[in-house]
């Protein structure tokens, strides 16, 4: 009686090389994604490159491992039926239905990479059922049309060169056969397990790929299915238990309380410009030719900083950022994270209780992005979009209301507000796909970048604002405060890299108050902002934010971000990038911008990290944590 089972190791066979063919097309993606974002990936050498492509397999093996799971079960059952013609069509289709779908999601973030700077996660299934990816599906198809030809490209490859099986049906096997088809059909099942947890002790995550490759290569070495399994079902927040409470209290503290100067209840302004990357300015680029002269020339009328960062790469991120002092810690932004209807004490709802008149205005459509839910929760009073402005014509027939018109309208508008107010606009125009008015078309620098052109007409925007509001009774008895939400595409190395890709302008503006002026070498991010203003004003009593006044000199100075499942932390001169449990990378950034020197493995300057910044970490992120598991990121205000 022989073991020999032709039939049995064909389709074995087969359904190797199939695997085989799936990891070839998870490279050629890959490969595509490395071409089209070459200048963030430019400064990875050939040899490094090269890694990334092969740790990339194993990161692929588990995607496949996990997704395909049915498909790898149905094609190894040690049953004669496998072999029949019907039952290998039913696997071929099972087979191109569910690897066009995570083909099309590493493809997609070929193009997103650009704005987000990771590989999307969990959150990115919210983005496309929401009306705002449907509304510009067509938009994103016609101005990336080549990603939908390489999609058909590697669909049609998936159909044509699928491997095929050899229709052999055996209708009787031996006791001894079935016993050497139950044997392989096991062995596979313990490779395949083994490969979805990566071939380690622990499953693979997404901070393995920072151990494996040099840290700006993570999301090279990274698939996109993978970041996004390993992220659902995990907004929730773990506790952390470095410190016991009295110890985490001493290290640091989201209750502050400033009176170091008078009260003076201004009208405060905060603008926050869409994709305004530092990178545009001419002033903060001087070898550049700069798209936001209006900006550049009232920043150096400003108190600005040379070291400004967002604390996220999505809007969403950055209003949570500015008015609550909220970073976003998750990969789920906060927005719409299980804890966005925590109770929150943000800068709308302190000042409201504090007399002044709030409102928030942007001239997309009502319900964009949530932040009309968002500004309402947050203790702003009324919510100007799209639906309140008069003059629909202004619509630039896909996101909302063209920023010159709409800024021109919201200085009428403030001009009703009964003083103190508080009011916030964000912009919209320098947002994909980059529309402008038809009577602007060519007056501005197309520069080099989509983006160019519609900055410089978003900048045209704010110089017309301030010419009219120049002329109210509110605009002398005002503090403007600038920001943007986010970077944007870019072409500058420093821009692409972990900290460049999050720097942005942020500045203060009042008219004649001096001590509102010159270049600070300071860390600034956009949760500095709500204590900053609220220091300025002298609001006297408590309030909470993660962030600090700008004007508090015995504050901690740091900066603290998350992208890729893992923490970037800098104080005054170093920067880590780690995870709750082990940093992976050190530089000194302030020598080091491009972060070309990982210096993780230099016992001086880990000692550096372990007194300066180690513990200042953990207890930020424990009391992220836990005040937002326990919902008490706030303090109740008496006016």
């Amino acid at each position: 009686m022989t073991i020999k089972d032709e039939t049995y190791l064909k389709q074995i066979k087969i359904f190797w090389y199939r695997t085989l063919f799936l990891l070839l097309i998870f490279q050629v993606t890959r490969l595509f994604f490395y071409i089209f974002n070459y200048s963030k990936f430019s400064v990875l050498s050939f040899g490094e490159t090269v890694w990334a492509f092969i740790v990339g397999l194993r990161f692929d093996i588990v995607s496949i491992g996990i997704f395909n799971s049915v498909f790898i079960l149905l094609s190894i059952l040690p049953f004669n039926f496998i072999g029949k013609r019907t039952y290998q069509f039913f696997l071929k289709t099972l087979f191109i239905l569910i690897n066009s779908i995570l083909l099309i999601s590493n493809l997609m973030d070929t193009v997103y990479f650009q704005f987000t700077q990771k590989r999307s996660t969990s959150e990115i299934l919210q983005v496309v059922s929401g009306d705002d990816f449907k509304n510009l599906l067509f938009q994103y198809i016609r101005d990336y049309w080549f990603v939908f030809l390489l999609f058909i490209f590697i669909l049609y490859a998936l159909i044509r060169f699928y491997p095929k099986a050899s229709f052999i049906e055996k209708t009787k096997i031996s006791f001894i056969q079935a016993a050497f088809r139950f044997i392989i059909f096991i062995g596979i099942i313990a490779v395949t397990t083994a490969a979805i947890r990566g071939f380690g002790h622990r499953p693979i995550a997404i901070t393995s790929a920072a151990k494996f490759t040099n840290a700006n290569a993570v999301s090279l070495v990274l698939n996109t299915p993978f970041t996004i399994i390993n992220t659902i079902n995990k907004e929730s927040l773990e506790p952390l238990h470095y410190y016991n409470d009295d110890t985490l209290s001493n290290i640091f503290t989201p209750i502050h309380q400033y009176n170091r100067h008078a009260t003076r209840k201004l009208n405060v302004v905060i603008f926050i410009l869409e994709s305004f990357g530092k990178e545009y300015s001419a002033y903060f680029n001087p070898k550049t030719q700069g798209y936001m002269p209006f900006i550049d020339s009232l920043c150096k009328e400003s108190l600005h900083f040379r070291y400004s960062f967002a604390n996220g790469k999505r809007s969403m991120d950055a209003v949570a950022s500015i008015f609550n002092s909220m970073p976003s810690l998750m990969n789920t932004p906060y927005l719409i994270s299980p804890y966005a209807s925590n109770k929150s004490s943000g800068l709308a709802s302190v000042l409201k209780d504090w007399g002044y008149k709030t409102s928030f205005m942007h001239g997309g459509a009502n319900g964009t992005m949530d932040f009309d839910k968002f500004c309402y929760m947050s203790g702003f009073e009324k919510y100007f979009g799209k639906d309140e402005y008069p003059n629909k014509k202004d619509f630039d027939g896909l996101w909302g209301i063209f920023d010159e018109p709409y800024l021109q309208w919201s200085v009428e508008k403030m001009s009703e507000f009964e003083q103190p107010f508080f009011n916030a606009i964000f912009t919209l125009s320098s947002h994909h796909p980059y529309t402008i008015p038809e009577e602007y078309k060519n007056k501005f620098s197309k520069g080099t970048l989509e983006i160019h052109e519609s900055i410089g007409y978003a900048d045209f925007a704010l110089k017309q604002f301030f010419k009219k509001a120049q002329n109210t009774d509110w605009f002398k008895n005002t503090l403007f405060i600038f920001t943007a939400d986010h970077t944007s595409i870019s072409e500058d190395k420093y821009y692409q890299r972990n900290l460049g890709t999050y720097a942005i302008p942020i500045f203060f503006y009042k008219s004649g108050d001096s001590t509102l002026k010159g270049l600070s070498q300071k860390i600034m991010q956009q949760i500095d902002i709500m204590p900053s203003v609220l220091d300025y004003l002298g609001y006297q009593q408590k309030i909470y934010a993660f962030g600090n006044s700008i004007f508090d000199n015995s504050r901690s100075e740091y900066l603290i971000n998350y992208i890729n499942n893992q923490y970037l932390f800098a104080n005054e001169n170093l920067l880590s990038l780690s995870d709750t449990s082990e940093v992976n990378a050190l530089y000194l950034y302030r020598k080091d911008s491009m972060l070309f020197n990982n210096l993780i493995n230099k016992p001086e300057t880990r000692a550096q990290y372990d007194k300066q910044s180690d513990s200042l970490f953990k207890a930020i992120v424990q009391t992220y944590n836990k005040d937002l598991i326990q919902n008490k990121a706030f303090i109740n205000h008496e006016p």
